[in-house]
């Protein structure tokens, strides 16, 4: 099924006004904290073609400038990380695989209370993929606070690392962020991630109701969408 978001308006189409760059962000933010951001566009609309040039090619350039700004924010929050290493690869799989990590976390939060998402990446050398194009096999899995320890322990951690860890599970905000482990070969990348783009709660509601997209697994998972409803 396909799903169709409504259009965000910004200005009347048949005014001469250009907007500037501060008034579209201003006017564009309560939309992308309220809509799915992997599935929100900035277009010009068909009004344009009732301006003159001088009108239209200003607005335009706004528009652009607009929509990479907010890309970058997007980016950049998507990539804030605690207790990393931050290799360019990391960046890259998180920000295209937000919707799923965010299903696991949110999940796990509410049918076995605060903890961490695991997340073995089943590439050889992950420095060499194409993230956007190649497809990447992995398993998320959820581990609770009391199984930290136990899980952590063959990684060699410091105990300062692990009584910060401790701290941050008891802290974080599980409707807000999320307690990442990236494991690839014999890499180990830890992260705190915040501000995103779209919260965990929401990124468990749009895996669930476009399962089949996601290609999760068969009907005993599809399960877990009811048990963690709320």
């Amino acid at each position: 099924m396909t799903h169709f978001m409504p259009p965000i308006a910004l200005q009347d189409v048949y005014s001469p006004a250009v907007l500037s760059v501060e008034q579209i962000v201003q006017q564009l933010r309560p939309g992308i904290d309220h809509l799915p951001i992997d599935q929100t566009w900035i277009n010009s609309g068909c009004g344009s073609k009732t301006r003159r040039w001088d009108e239209v090619v200003p607005a335009l350039k706004n528009m652009v400038v607009v929509t990479q700004k907010l890309r970058g924010e997007i980016q950049n929050a998507v990539t804030d990380s605690w207790q990393s290493r931050n290799t360019p690869w990391q960046g890259a799989f998180i920000r295209e695989n937000l919707l799923p990590l965010g299903h696991g976390a949110w999940r796990g939060y509410k049918t076995q209370g605060r903890g961490l998402v695991v997340c073995e990446i089943m590439a050889a050398d992950v420095t060499t993929l194409n993230w956007r194009r190649d497809v990447v096999r992995y398993r998320i899995r959820y581990q609770p606070a009391a199984a930290l320890e136990s899980y952590l322990r063959p990684y060699g951690l410091p105990s300062t690392a692990m009584d910060g860890l401790r701290e941050v599970v008891q802290t974080y905000r599980p409707s807000q962020e999320l307690l990442l482990v990236l494991r690839s070969s014999d890499q180990v990348e830890m992260n705190w991630l915040r501000n995103w783009a779209i919260a965990p709660p929401d990124c468990y509601r749009q895996v669930c109701n476009r399962w089949d997209e996601f290609d999760l697994g068969a009907t005993p998972r599809r399960r877990g969408c009811r048990d963690a409803k709320g």
